[in-house]
């Protein structure tokens, strides 16, 4: 199946966007958390959110330039992401770890839908010739 190319600018742009939101939220979230952070696995929660953001930009900037870490960086961000809403969703919230393995897969399936869209919107041959 062949994508419009102003559809797949588009589906790169909202997940570039999705990626400088969540790079942001993780690195700025994470820095004012730690101070709140008491036990060890709220250390550990606030930790994973700070990876998953610097992972977010890290992802961006590798689908343009430094290619060949890209794959270390989508797993880092989708790794990252996963620990951190399902550690948090227990530490902070209280739940039980099924709710908190439940956020786990779901930032997972969210994270990796990201990761799709910035592959589909920017395919590797068009980077490659400066297209994108």
């Amino acid at each position: 199946m062949t994508i419009h190319p102003a559809l797949r600018r588009a589906i790169a742009a909202l997940a570039a966007l999705c990626l400088l939101w969540l790079g942001w939220e993780g690195i700025i979230g994470g820095f004012r958390q730690w101070s709140g952070s008491i036990t060890a696995w709220q250390r550990v929660q606030t930790l994973s959110q700070l990876l998953y953001g610097a992972f977010a930009l890290l992802s961006l900037v590798t689908a343009f330039t430094w290619r060949q870490f890209r794959r270390f960086a989508e797993l880092g961000f989708m790794l990252g992401a996963s620990a951190a809403a399902g550690v948090a969703s227990v530490v902070w919230g209280g739940t039980s770890i099924l709710v908190g393995v439940v956020s786990a897969l779901g930032a997972a399936l969210i994270a990796a839908l990201i990761m799709w869209m910035l592959r589909v919107g920017l395919p590797a041959e068009a980077i490659s010739r400066g297209e994108a």
